[in-house]
Formats: C-alpha cells, sequence, structure tokens
C-alpha cells in the first residue's frame, strides 16, 4: 500500500489507491490526551468530540440502570449521548453543565455494582 502526502499552499494533499484528499493546513487540530487511556475502566465514560456539555441528568450517588442517558454532549448541533453500560452508583463527576470539554475528558465515573 502506498500513501503519497505533500504540503503545498496551505494544502496538505494525500493520494491513495488513485484517490486524491486535500486538507486545509489551518484545518488540522491535534487534540491532547487528556488522561491515561490504559486506565480506564468500563464505568468510565469519556467525552466522544471536542465540545459542550448540554446536559448532566445524574449527581454522584445516583443509582443508574443500563442504558440510562448520564449526559449529553454537544459539538456542531450535533448531540451525542452517554449512557451508563451496567447498573452501578455515580462514583464521581468531572464535568458541568455548559463546561467545554475535549475529546477523551472524563466525564463521569459509575462503579458497577
Amino acid at each position: 500500500m502506498s500513501v503519497y502526502v505533500e504540503e503545498f499552499e496551505g494544502f496538505i494533499w494525500l493520494n491513495h489507491e488513485g484517490w486524491t484528499y486535500s486538507v486545509p493546513s489551518g484545518g488540522i487540530h491535534r487534540f491532547k490526551k487528556s488522561i491515561d487511556q490504559a486506565n480506564l475502566s468500563d464505568g468510565d465514560l469519556v467525552s466522544p468530540m471536542p465540545g459542550q456539555v448540554l446536559k448532566l441528568l445524574v449527581k454522584k450517588g445516583d443509582n443508574v440502570e443500563p442504558g440510562q442517558t448520564i449526559c449529553v454532549v454537544e459539538a456542531m448541533k450535533m448531540e451525542h449521548s452517554l449512557k451508563s453500560p451496567f447498573s452501578g452508583t455515580i462514583e464521581g463527576i468531572n464535568c458541568s453543565e455548559g463546561q467545554s470539554v475535549s475529546l477523551g475528558d472524563l466525564l463521569v465515573s459509575i462503579k458497577e455494582g
């Protein structure tokens, strides 16, 4: 597999298998790694995109059920609901409504059981 990449006049050009793509050089964003992904547990809900916490529907100590919406993150008019993966208790909340978040930020921790 061959991929060719070149920056030219403010664009990054990429050619792969006969298809050519271009991206404005200023349009490429690198996001900081906000937490060590290896230390996450199954009950840690992280932001799936950079954006803003639109709704926080729980508080510390609340009991939650599988599939229950915990919080909603919004970016560019798209909403993403983060849901509990299992029954448990809200162990920690690291965000608040209206807060800006980055991709991968730890938002809520749920303890199973």
